[in-house]
């Protein structure tokens, strides 16, 4: 489970209110791990009404992604997530955090992607910011004990099996637009 090495890199669970944007399978899973480490309060962001529904069925807050919704937002949240991997995003991630509050960058932006922050305003806010990725095979066996306190929300995730025939199916063809993981099943 990657997304418990970002939890752990910024003590997510120790957070009252945090904001995740992007509503996909490592945002949900982050999300999911930092809940059974002990947080309050997470609300996604996302563009899709699918994923904010699905975040909703596993008790976070959800909104759609617009200006109107972020414009009263400003430095409200004490965790601030980008799970999208969009430039755009993660260059306005510290627009939302409070002083002394983290950012973790958990979504994968292009390799040649540049932003902008100022390091006066990291040093004057007291800003924590934070890189997460992979699994840390340090943490195999807590991550063992997240999947089994998050097992029904996880299965919510799995949004496509396939049969093992089927592989390279999917793989020349890419995965449906709707998917988040799937799973594939060997039948004995």
């Amino acid at each position: 489970m990657g997304a418990l090495n970002g939890v752990g890199a910024v003590n997510a669970g120790a957070s009252n209110n945090a904001l995740i944007f992007g509503a996909g399978p490592m945002g949900l899973l982050f999300a999911l791990a930092a809940k059974d480490k002990g947080a309050k309060k997470i609300t996604f962001v996302d563009i899709s009404s699918d994923r904010l529904i699905l975040a909703e069925s596993m008790g976070f807050n959800a909104m759609q992604s617009n200006e109107e919704n972020l414009a009263n937002l400003n430095k409200e949240f004490d965790l601030v997530v980008d799970a999208t991997g969009l430039i755009k995003v993660a260059e306005k991630l510290i627009n939302f955090v409070c002083d002394g509050g983290k950012i973790m960058h958990l979504g994968v932006c292009p390799p040649d992607a540049k932003m902008e922050i100022a390091p006066f305003e990291i040093f004057r806010r007291q800003l924590t910011i934070a890189g997460s990725h992979s699994l840390n095979h340090h943490n195999i066996t807590e991550a063992l004990a997240t999947i089994h306190n998050c097992i029904p929300e996880l299965e919510k995730i799995v949004t496509h099996k396939l049969n093992a025939e089927d592989i390279a199916t999917y793989m020349q063809k890419g995965s449906p637009i709707d998917s988040l993981k799937i799973q594939a099943v060997w039948d004995n």
